[in-house]
């Protein structure tokens, strides 16, 4: 029989690679969209200045959404909080 379960150090460590490649996949939508700074144009200039994912459940967003994401207008935030603040889309 195949042991299918994984160690504390391997379920860490792919914890890791997904929190890393979500980091490189905010950059890449972000770079697609033409919303990045000049020196944000770098990944591992973004990936210094923004630094690791905290948890799957935050996300990078911006304070000023007229401008475009920069180290001076980006953070992670709890996505459930981002939410909350949006207004809503209502129907007329």
């Amino acid at each position: 029989m195949i042991n299918t379960y994984r160690t504390a150090d391997e379920a860490d460590r792919d914890k890791a690679q997904a929190l890393h490649a979500s980091v490189t996949h905010a950059w890449l939508t972000l770079q697609s969209r033409n919303q990045l700074c000049q020196r944000w144009r770098s990944l591992p200039l973004f990936r210094r200045d923004v630094g690791e994912r905290p948890s799957w459940r935050h996300l990078l967003i911006r304070d000023d959404v007229s401008r475009e994401f920069s180290p001076d207008n980006a953070r992670w935030q709890i996505a459930k909080w981002y939410r909350r603040r949006r207004p809503a889309n209502r129907r007329q």
